[in-house]
């Protein structure tokens, strides 16, 4: 696969450990940057100081644009844990944005609170805190979401309620996180309703716009239409699949996933807290 030009791939740290939490470089997304025009644009700050580097080195290769957007697919700490660059960025550019979601917000904050990882600094004090989003039709499919500097940012919820897709419509690719991870929906604040309506969605506008280039937040990126739409077809069944198994499971009272992980989250069982 070669990626386009103007498209830099740093891929993610991925050792995992049992405590990877609280272990510095075991767990990383991918970061991708993007350089249009006198623009540069980072999909996912990742966390840990040996990503942070990697990222960094990258980012020194674009000394001449006039302004750097950060932004996370969303909130969790793999994502965005490397907060820290923005001020970095700051000694480097004269136009620097940090641009997260208002949903996320009270998610970072308790995490901030409550956190004593030293490893981790999601830089809420530099943040553009995005509000009252709006709808973008493509052709025949529908976002919420937010335009910043001809970048579309589209709410695809199901990993995660803040998740987003980063669009970028001018290189026809597309930055989705962990909409395509492993197994979804993530732990207790996933949800398979929104993430099969997001899954169809995304795939409706890879057909409407073209779209040719997906990086996705831990696996290498894939380059070509039909290859994508192949991947995101299998991962469907794949979902629906693991829906029909724990319906299976539950029997004649055919409740659904996110009914069960909604039950999760009111247990007082300490392997849930």
């Amino acid at each position: 696969m070669v990626p386009s030009s103007k498209i830099e791939f740093v891929p993610g740290i991925q050792t995992p450990s049992v405590k990877w939490f609280e272990t510095e470089n075991t767990w990383c997304s991918n970061s991708y940057l993007v350089l249009d025009g006198r623009s540069l644009y980072i999909v996912d700050s990742g966390v840990g100081s040996l990503h942070r580097t990697e990222l960094m080195r990258a980012v020194a290769r674009f000394p001449d644009v006039d302004s750097v957007y950060l932004f996370n697919t969303h909130w969790h700490l793999d994502h965005s844990g490397n907060g820290m660059i923005v001020g970095q960025l700051g000694e480097k550019f004269n136009e620097v944005h940090y641009l997260l979601p208002e949903a996320a917000k009270g998610d970072m904050e308790r995490f901030m609170e409550r956190s004593n990882i030293s490893h981790v600094d999601l830089e809420l004090g530099r943040a553009e805190w995005l509000r009252h989003g709006e709808e973008f039709g493509f052709g025949g499919v529908t976002f919420e979401g937010w335009e910043v500097a001809g970048v579309y940012l589209l709410s695809t919820p199901g990993h995660s309620p803040d998740s987003l897709s980063i669009y970028l419509k001018s290189e026809k690719a597309i930055f989705t996180g962990d909409l395509l991870w492993y197994v979804n929906p993530n732990g207790l604040e996933g949800s398979i309703e929104s993430l099969l309506q997001s899954l169809a969605k995304l795939k409706s506008l890879v057909v409407e716009e073209g779209i040719d280039y997906l990086g996705s937040g831990h696996f290498q990126p894939i380059s070509g239409r039909q290859h994508i739409l192949d991947h995101i077809s299998q991962y469907q069944e794949n979902e629906k699949a693991l829906v029909s198994g724990v319906e299976e499971v539950v029997g004649g009272d055919r409740v659904s996933v996110d009914y069960l992980l909604e039950r999760l989250g009111e247990s007082d069982h300490p392997a849930i807290q």
